[in-house]
């Protein structure tokens, strides 16, 4: 193959690699989850999950914006924080349940 096919093909492979991968993909999109973390002795550490270790979880505090480590010897209690998904499935039934009643009470 001459150098200009070579090239022609390289160019060609990397935008259909690029135009074909999914955005999710990309590693600084994903974020840890939200945990809640108390310790044995009482004390709670609130913040993102950065990493899980052999002997602690490191998350990272976002109202003091550094990395606290906790030790898994001592954790009481690990909660995940989620939000919440009401509204939205209040608005996925709401809507069309009023739509649809809308539509039989003018025919009736």
């Amino acid at each position: 193959m001459n150098k200009t096919g070579s090239r022609l093909a390289a160019t060609v492979l990397i935008v259909s690699l690029a135009l074909g991968l999914p955005g999710e993909l990309a590693a600084k999109e994903r974020r840890g989850a939200e945990l809640v973390v108390t310790s044995k002795d009482g004390r709670v550490a609130q913040g993102e999950l950065i990493a899980v270790k052999p002997d602690c979880l490191l998350l990272l505090d976002h109202m003091i914006g550094r990395d606290v480590s906790v030790a898994l010897a001592d954790i009481s209690v690990i909660r995940v924080v989620r939000e919440s998904k009401a509204l939205t499935g209040l608005l996925v039934g709401l809507v069309p349940g009023a739509v649809g009643g809308a539509v039989l009470g003018a025919h009736a």
